[in-house]
């Protein structure tokens, strides 16, 4: 946790679009979006696409990510 924090410690999202959400057999949600975020040590923005898996608990509550976050350089 500590390596993934400080990678993402520059890092300030400002968009994000879901650009396919797709129910799947196993109760989890299948998304491809698009991120658009600024590096704030070079003040440059950026867009990154990610396929994503969401998961929830059983209540329906509560969303965990199950893919990781994207790599953003």
């Amino acid at each position: 946790p500590g390596e993934e924090q400080d990678r993402l410690e520059h890092i300030k999202v400002t968009g994000y679009n879901v650009r396919t959400s797709e129910p799947q057999p196993d109760g989890t949600i299948m998304q491809q979006v698009e991120i658009h975020y600024i590096d704030q040590a070079t003040q440059v923005e950026r867009m990154v696409r990610s396929r994503q898996i969401w998961r929830t608990d059983d209540g329906g509550d509560h969303w965990w990510l199950t893919t990781g976050l994207p790599s953003f350089e």
